[in-house]
């Protein structure tokens, strides 16, 4: 969070009960969120 927090614009999301690895853990949620950011065009 603290980073989050010093970094302007970005964006934070918890995945809820999961550990180290979300791809893994909750792969449609992981996959969701990581389409949407790259739609937006804030990757470039």
């Amino acid at each position: 969070q603290a980073i989050h927090e010093g970094i302007a614009g970005s964006t934070l999301h918890v995945f809820a009960d999961c550990g180290h690895l979300p791809a893994m853990e909750r792969p449609d949620e992981a996959t969701g969120l990581l389409r949407a950011w790259l739609a937006e065009g804030s990757a470039l």
